[in-house]
């Protein structure tokens, strides 16, 4: 038995490593000959080399400044699975359909004849077009694929198209089969004639993408996509240039602004997947891409967006830097079908980013190893503006700091730094949470139980808070 499936398994491992020769030359970006004018510096790039190295698998990435390519790692050319990439991919060729009438978005999927062998509800089928490609149908199917969010997935029928918002690949799945019941093409069909010949793709074969079905669970397959790294770049870089490709308009500038304009909200996305106000990377949702709403509030990454996929594929943007950063992580089959973890977590490329992309922002302990005393650096926080300032004077890096202080046990230090952070950021139910736990290790009972109370009224959901509340209320604390 053990043999049979290790035969199995090599079979499966040799047939998905296999990958047809591209299928035309297409055209290679300019490189930039020198780095002068470009915000980089040999050792910057040499430093990102070696944090990439040391800390992450990655094994495709390419930088494009200014349309050139700046930096590259690993194996560009490489043709691998893309993951949920693929829906931001998908979301650009619906633009054309849009616009000319063949596809309308407000069109009922009812209308259009999507169903399940189990059955859609009639609620589910008068989710629009429009609710798909923003995942919001409020259909709670489940798909033929992975991508199924359990935690937030609610009773059939329970809600109306476009109330609620939840990440789930039957939707997207549908999506592709929607392109392709309007078109009369294939998802891959459209990637060849709108992306891969006008954008000169180098690395494409049609013969690599395959769809994924399983009848047994939905009748709508998963569009997987295959790409390498520069190929990639060049659909970030058709975003950076708002559809524009060597003097042609290949994606309208208006579409291109609408799917990359939230539709779900920030709170709701952070609902969703765990985080708050005070995580450092939040991000909203648009039409099958991820709008950059806090990146520890640095001005780099104002107006930035992604697509991006399980285990470190990712298409990112930043307008505000003329940059676009394709990167790749080319899992094993065990990790690429979930077997077991692997790749980049989406934190890891971040830090990768914020650390190595942006202009460098310096930890505020930097100030105390200058000789700043607590109430020097109180004083410069204060009077810094956090756009402008190269100090991480955010509300997560202010926090930092005073969690720093508390580890040290300089705890008069930090009260004074977690008070700050109140009054800079008085509308953050984390900064009075932190405030309440360093008042609490410091014997201030009843300041820290109005802290905690503050906390609370900004986010009735602190379950933290309510345990210190009862714990500090508590006759044998």
């Amino acid at each position: 038995m053990k043999k049979f499936i290790i035969t199995c398994c090599t079979i499966i491992l040799i047939f998905s490593c296999s990958t047809q020769k591209a299928q035309f030359a297409g055209e290679p970006f300019e490189k930039h000959e020198t780095l002068e004018g470009t915000g980089f510096t040999q050792q910057k790039l040499d430093s990102l080399t070696n944090y990439i190295k040391n800390n992450l698998k990655t094994t495709g990435m390419l930088i494009l400044k200014d349309g050139k390519i700046l930096y590259e790692y690993g194996d560009i050319e490489e043709v691998s699975y893309i993951s949920s990439c693929r829906k931001s991919v998908l979301s650009i060729l619906y633009g054309k359909y849009v616009e000319n009438g063949t596809i309308d978005l407000n069109q009922t999927i009812g209308d259009i004849g999507i169903d399940e062998d189990k059955g859609l509800l009639d609620i589910e089928k008068t989710a629009t077009i429009d609710h798909i490609l923003t995942a919001r149908s409020g259909v709670f199917y489940e798909p033929a694929n992975a991508g199924y969010d359990k935690d937030d997935i609610l009773e059939r029928g329970s809600v109306k198209p476009g109330e609620y918002f939840v990440y789930n690949n039957w939707d997207f799945n549908v999506a592709g089969s929607i392109l392709e019941i309007k078109t009369g093409k294939s998802v891959y069909r459209e990637i060849e004639e709108q992306l891969a010949i006008p954008l000169g793709f180098q690395d494409w074969n049609i013969k690599n993408q395959k769809e994924k079905y399983k009848k047994s669970k939905s009748r709508y397959p998963a569009h997987h996509m295959y790409l390498s790294t520069r190929d990639m770049a060049k659909i970030g870089q058709l975003m950076l240039n708002e559809g524009e490709w060597d003097g042609e308009q290949i994606v309208s500038k208006d579409w291109i602004k609408k799917i990359t304009t939230t539709v779900t909200p920030t709170k709701i996305v952070n609902k969703r997947y765990g985080l708050n106000e005070s995580s450092p990377y939040q991000f909203s949702y648009a039409y099958m891409w991820w709008i950059a709403d806090n990146f520890k509030q640095h001005p780099d990454f104002e107006g930035a967006y992604t697509a991006h996929g399980y285990g470190g594929k990712f298409i990112t943007i930043i307008p505000k830097l003329n940059l676009v950063v394709a990167h790749t992580v080319k899992l094993p089959i065990i990790v690429k079908w979930g077997f077991k973890e692997g790749g980049v977590t989406n934190p890891e490329f971040w830090k990768l980013l914020y650390d190595n992309v942006g202009s460098p922002k310096n930890d505020i302990s930097v100030l105390k190893t200058k000789g700043k005393t607590i109430k020097e650096i109180v004083g410069f926080i204060e009077n810094e503006d956090i756009q402008s300032s190269k100090y991480d004077i955010s509300e997560s890096g202010i926090n930092s700091f005073g969690y720093q202080l508390m580890a040290q046990e300089k705890y008069d230090d930090a009260l004074k730094i977690f008070k700050l952070n109140t009054k800079l950021y008085p509308n953050r139910f984390n900064t009075f949470d932190s405030y309440g736990e360093c008042l609490m290790k410091s014997g201030l009972k009843i300041e820290a139980i109005k802290a905690y109370e503050k906390s609370l009224e900004l986010n009735a959901e602190n379950e933290r808070a309510k345990e210190n509340i009862i714990k500090l209320k508590s006759d044998s604390y």
